[in-house]
This record gives structure tokens, C-alpha cells and sequence, in this order.
């Protein structure tokens, strides 16, 4: 089994800042409840209220949800996801984050790049 990354919250603001100039979309992902978990300016971890799939125009958990799959197998998972006729590369990576309270968050980076190849 991989040795999962240890980050404190500035670290993973600091990652996802830097990997969001590069992808269309940078994202922490708890794929127990489903939800984007977005840091506060402040530090503090917001769970936010819309599902993590509603991105994909979905109406429940994926199929191959690969945020899941990758902290039940504790490695970095990825897959190709459809919306319309566009087409999108989905990496997903699990961590530990450690919030400001010393309290441990087992979350996944998802980090999603638009196919612009026609198919």
C-alpha cells in the first residue's frame, strides 16, 4: 500500500492553486458524503452543499467514481468523463489533510482536463 501525503491546510490551498493554472479544474473531493470541500481564506474546511458528481450533470454517485476508488485503494485512480460530446481526463489522488485543529481529513485531489483531441 502507497504512503498516503500528509498536507495542512495551507499546503493543500497552495497545491491546488498552483495545479489549478495548469487544469480546467482543481478540486478536493470527500468521496464518503459525495461533496467538494472548498478552504476559507481563513483556513477553515467548507463542505459545500451540491453533490461532487452534479459537475458531471448527474443525478447520483458515478459509476466508476474514481474519487472513491482511490481512497478505498489508497492510490491515485483515473478515468475519461462524458459530457455531451466533450470529453474530460479525471485524475484522483487521496490524501490526509490536516486541518487547523490537528484533526485528520481522508480527501482526494480531483483534478479534471478538458480532451480537446476530436475523437
Amino acid at each position: 500500500m502507497n504512503e498516503l501525503k500528509r498536507l495542512s491546510v495551507t499546503q493543500t490551498r497552495e497545491l491546488v492553486t498552483a495545479v489549478s493554472r495548469i487544469f480546467d479544474i482543481v478540486r478536493i473531493v470527500d468521496p464518503i458524503v459525495m461533496r467538494v470541500i472548498e478552504i476559507t481564506p481563513e483556513g477553515n474546511l467548507v463542505t459545500k452543499s451540491e453533490n461532487c458528481y452534479s459537475v458531471w450533470r448527474k443525478d447520483s454517485r458515478c459509476e466508476n467514481c474514481i474519487s472513491y476508488k482511490a481512497c478505498t485503494e489508497c492510490r491515485r485512480q483515473s478515468k475519461c468523463e462524458f459530457i455531451g460530446n466533450e470529453v474530460y481526463f479525471v485524475t484522483s489522488k487521496p490524501f490526509m489533510l490536516i486541518d487547523n485543529t490537528g484533526m485528520e481529513h481522508y480527501l482526494t485531489i480531483e483534478i479534471v482536463s478538458r480532451i480537446s483531441d476530436e475523437i
